[in-house]
């Protein structure tokens, strides 16, 4: 299974970053070797993660998010233009990585052509917002993150990161398959979607990502999933059949998770990637 890692990184002396400021860093990182898969830009957490490198993921304001193939370790150039970097080293099945080219342009072509929902209204969907986002539900944190980025102008996709820790219970992983079979349902009437997942795994010698160098619980899973708008994010969150898998399968299943919601970079369009890579 080929090993590819997902950075977080906020870029050394802009506060707030243009595109094209991020946009020179990636197609730099490119110039300089690395096989880019995915780049978005960061916007925020929409679930913050409550047990595992909280201060680092929750209380860190990246800028741009980024899926090379191999292993964690960025040339000392680009490193030093950094200013914070988060990393996590997964493998991500063949399969998926070759198919990711055209599982992103049907899924992007897909998007254009789903529903964009009514502006959320918490009484048609019978649900009462929670102070607590940390159980993807509807809360006033999640509102109000998806008010401002429409009012930004942005009206495009949105992807969500989901790096996901397990509980040591046997049946967690099956009870987390369960939810994502049935996601493809629930979540795919909402223009849900997971285009990359992958199992974290240590790297190989002599490289580090962001685990801790004591053996404590760390990450198992790595996932990126994309959802047409941010209003279709939350009107999935808002719905009743999701909240029943979600109670029933995922929330049990898990020890610690985050998600990090981003909007994607173009990387065919940018120049950065044909879409080929060497596995």
């Amino acid at each position: 299974m080929p090993g590819a890692t997902l950075y977080l990184a906020k870029l050394r002396g802009l506060p707030h970053p243009s595109d094209d400021a991020i946009i020179q860093f990636l197609k730099d990182l490119v110039a300089a070797g690395e096989s880019l898969v995915w780049a978005a830009r960061v916007r925020q957490p929409v679930v913050p993660c409550f047990r595992i490198d909280v201060d680092a993921l929750i209380n860190t304001a990246y800028d741009v998010a980024f899926l090379v193939l191999g292993g964690p370790g960025l040339p000392d150039a680009l490193s030093a233009r950094l200013e914070s970097l988060y990393s996590v080293h997964a493998g991500v099945p063949s399969r998926v990585l070759k198919a990711y080219p055209s599982t992103n342009q049907r899924i992007q072509l897909a998007a254009k052509s789903h529903p964009r929902p009514l502006p959320f209204n918490p009484a048609s969907f019978q649900v009462s917002l929670s102070s607590d986002s940390r159980n993807l539900q509807v809360s006033h944190a999640l509102l109000d993150y998806a008010r401002r980025l429409t009012a930004s102008g942005y009206t495009g996709s949105v992807s969500q990161i989901n790096l996901l820790a397990f509980t040591g219970d046997k049946d967690a992983k099956a009870s987390y398959h369960c939810y994502g079979q049935g996601f493809v349902e629930h979540g795919g009437k909402h223009g849900g979607n997971a285009k990359i997942v992958g199992n974290v795994v240590a790297p190989e010698a002599g490289r580090k990502d962001s685990r801790p160098v004591r053996a404590q619980k760390w990450w198992d899973e790595v996932a990126i999933a994309h959802y047409p708008t941010i209003d279709h994010f939350v009107d999935m969150a808002a719905d009743p059949a999701y909240q029943k898998i979600n109670a029933e399968f995922r929330l049990p299943a898990l020890f610690d998770t985050t998600i990090i919601s981003t909007t994607d970079f173009d990387l065919v369009a940018l120049g950065l990637s044909d879409g080929t890579w060497k596995i």
